[in-house]
């Protein structure tokens, strides 16, 4: 059983591996990952659904980065860090509460991509299923860095936003 740190930290990691592979897969320029109660999210500038091999791969990559979390220990804050973090975190639940009022009937990750799946030929599923494991063990192994520094503004305040500056 997982205590309530290590399962926010395996979400940040989770939503931060979808924001990473947006940013540099779709080039999406402005991302919001955020934690919701019982789980994560993230907000694209594009349409969010699965229709290419760099979709798939982005919306598997929340997954695969939860692995992450064998390898990086959750930040530990103290009270004083904690209480500095009170506005950013105050943001973060006003977010979220948005986010949640948006997508109460959001698909999950492996709902898109099933549906795609669907309007492809068997041989052609077998192919690209291969291809899109390949390319998001690779993207994670690659930016695992990165991820990681991403996981950690979600899990400390809540939120992140990722744009075209950073």
């Amino acid at each position: 059983m997982m205590t309530e740190n290590e399962s926010r930290w395996r979400i940040s990691l989770h939503e931060a591996g979808h924001a990473v592979a947006a940013r540099r897969l779709l080039n999406d320029n402005h991302i919001l990952a955020l934690l919701k109660p019982g789980g994560g999210g993230v907000a694209l500038c594009g349409n969010g659904g699965c229709d290419s091999v760099e979709d798939a791969i982005m919306l598997n990559c929340g997954g695969a980065a939860e692995s992450l979390r064998f390898c990086f220990a959750p930040p530990e804050l103290t009270e004083t860090e904690l209480s500095a973090r009170t506005e950013a975190r105050a943001t973060g639940a006003r977010l979220a509460e948005k986010n949640e009022q948006r997508n109460d009937e959001e698909e999950s990750d492996w709902d898109k991509i099933r549906a795609w799946f669907k309007t492809l030929l068997p041989g052609e599923q077998d192919a690209l299923d291969e291809q899109i494991d390949a390319g998001t063990l690779n993207f994670v192994r690659l930016h695992a860095d990165e991820i990681v520094e991403v996981a950690w503004r979600i899990f400390c305040d809540g939120y992140t936003i990722l744009d075209h500056e950073q």
